[in-house]
């Protein structure tokens, strides 16, 4: 394994903890990647206002063609972006998502109907809803809009759904 000395911390570290510069003879930065971040970090903090206003004056003029771009890579990274997501929010994958939505039939769990929810921009139905318990984290299900903000609603609480069930068989009997 090749290694390399930074010139910042003077510590010997592997190839892969330094940033490719093909500029160099080596093809690697001088200075290893914590060095680098911790630079960046200082840089930052001391100049973070004139920094700030560097990037929005680009984003600004470049405008559209971030949103063209964030479009078009989410329309072919769509599969790894709800991917992604669901791991961040929920600690699930894709794939558990789908056998999750595969054993409750492409239904809601709660009231038994697909979603009908669609987006105005796009020719596609809305996902239905990962319910999960909101203090253990834990996944319960997947619910359509009109479920999982009734629940949400209701504080989760089984209790005040029982007395709007009672209170609504009340006004039709």
């Amino acid at each position: 394994m090749k290694t390399q000395i930074c010139t910042k911390c003077g510590i010997e570290k592997e190839l892969t903890d330094f940033h490719v510069d093909n500029c160099r003879k080596s093809g690697f930065r001088t200075d290893c990647k914590l060095c680098m971040k911790e630079y960046r970090k200082i840089f930052y903090q001391t100049n973070h206002k004139k920094v700030d206003k560097r990037n929005k004056k680009y984003f600004k003029e470049h405008r559209e063609e971030g949103l063209k771009y964030r479009k078009d890579y989410y329309r072919s990274h769509k599969k790894e972006a709800k991917d992604l997501d669901l791991k961040k929010r929920f600690g699930i994958s894709l794939d558990q998502y789908n056998k999750i939505l595969e054993s409750q039939n492409g239904v809601c769990a709660v009231c038994g109907n697909e979603e009908i929810i669609t987006y105005k921009n796009y020719n596609t139905g809305r996902s239905l809803a990962v319910d999960h318990n909101h203090e253990t984290g834990k996944v319960r299900g997947l619910l359509c809009t009109g479920c999982n903000r009734g629940i949400g609603f209701f504080n989760n609480n089984p209790e005040r759904l029982i007395k709007a069930s009672n209170y609504l068989k009340n006004d039709l009997g």
